[in-house]
């Protein structure tokens, strides 16, 4: 891989150690391939196969102790602040629980949601999978899961292939958040194997994804789901194509610059400097504001003023990334490609603003489905409209503020 700059990880991304589940000692909460290199999700190796071994879902769902159950609750009524001794029913309130693990006595709340929600098991999951045969065709790369258990996520190597005369590995992932409003889904992807970039593509055909709800028809959908996958082949030919045509697109830098600025947008000032504005424009200024006011609303501006600089920063970070990139493989200099393989570096590899296996769990968790897989999806929605790769019907409210061709 490239130098990094400063605001990358250091270091083999499997030196870190990531907070599956407050791993303790040699709490196994992750089994992983070692069939390559490092994998898209950035976690450590907790438990190797070997590259000749062939898990089922559900025997690398018991390694990684990961059969636990989850059930709801109805939420209790509380006690009425306004009437000593009586109680107010909670309006259609439930409580996400998780049961307790082999090493972990305690049950779990993971959260709330609204009456109806209903979960799907992490073992129905895994047996589905090896029902449907995919795990037959598509080895178990990774089973895993993020915090208390309440993300669950896994992978099959789909093998590798050249892509305009690069190495990639493919994928088929499936995450299942049970808290947060989070839905179901599954999905296809590609990694590049020199930097290890994970590039995920918004075009109908070589990127596919559903997003299932959590309702009473979870787990019927999930296997109809498992089933419409269709063939994978031919969907990860596409892919290639598509990459193709991004490697092969050429861009002017006004161009390859408002792709930077639509993937890393300017964040929208937060209401309390928006009034701040607004007060001090009526007020001919700061100065006529109480002192209390004035420092509250100037402090809320310099909050927000840092969170533009590191935006900024982010999108500094990535232009400088694809120009090492072109240095190093100036086949693809001034394309879309080497343009979306700049950001999937920085998105992939930069720190998290949190330290520790905290930092970690949250990098994580955002290359699944935070900001960091946002980012991901504009800077591919952007690259991929400019190039003429057609937008799945998905993200057409997002292609229609996507930059077009610039000379």
């Amino acid at each position: 891989m490239a130098t990094q700059a400063q605001d990358f990880r250091p270091g083999d991304p499997m030196e870190t150690n990531a907070n599956l589940m407050g791993q303790k000692g040699d709490n196994v909460r992750l089994v992983m391939s070692d069939r390559f290199g490092p994998s898209w999700h950035r976690m450590e190796k907790l438990h190797k196969l070997r590259p000749d071994e062939h898990w089922t879902a559900v025997q690398a769902l018991e390694e990684a102790d990961l059969d636990f159950e989850v059930r709801t609750v109805a939420s209790p009524p509380v006690p009425d602040p306004f009437q000593a001794g009586k109680y107010i029913e909670a309006p259609k309130t439930i409580f996400i629980v998780r049961s307790p693990l082999r090493d972990d006595p305690r049950s779990v709340v993971f959260g709330h949601a609204t009456e109806g929600w209903t979960p799907i098991q992490n073992r129905t999951i895994a047996e589905l999978l090896d029902k449907t045969g995919l795990t037959r065709d598509y080895p178990v790369e990774t089973m895993g899961a993020l915090g208390e258990g309440e993300t669950l996520f896994a992978s099959l190597f789909a093998g590798s292939s050249d892509v305009v005369g690069e190495e990639y590995a493919k994928f088929i992932g499936i995450t299942d958040g049970k808290a947060a409003n989070r839905s179901l889904t599954l999905f296809i992807g590609g990694q590049r194997m020199y930097c290890q970039n994970t590039v995920r593509l918004a075009t109908s055909g070589a990127e596919w994804t559903i997003s299932l709800r959590h309702d009473a028809e979870v787990e019927t959908n999930l296997h109809l789901a498992m089933q419409a996958i269709g063939d994978v082949k031919a969907r990860f030919n596409a892919y290639d194509a598509a990459m193709d045509v991004l490697a092969h697109k050429k861009i002017a830098t006004k161009t390859r610059q408002a792709i930077l600025e639509f993937a890393y947008p300017d964040p929208r000032p937060p209401a309390k400097v928006r009034i701040s504005q607004q007060l001090a424009s009526r007020l001919n200024g700061y100065e006529n504001m109480t002192e209390a006011n004035r420092e509250a609303l100037l402090a809320a501006e310099s909050k927000y003023e840092a969170w533009k600089r590191t935006i900024a920063g982010h999108r500094e970070v990535a232009d400088t990334r694809i120009n090492v990139f072109e240095q190093e493989f100036p086949q693809f200099g001034g394309t879309t490609y080497a343009v979306l393989q700049g950001i999937a570096e920085v998105e992939s590899w930069r720190k998290s603003n949190k330290s520790g296996p905290k930092g970690d769990d949250q990098i994580a968790t955002g290359l699944l489905f935070g900001d960091r897989a946002l980012t991901l999806l504009r800077a591919a929605v952007a690259c991929q409209r400019v190039a003429g790769v057609p937008v799945d019907s998905r993200y057409r409210k997002l292609e229609a503020s996507a930059p077009s061709v610039r000379n």
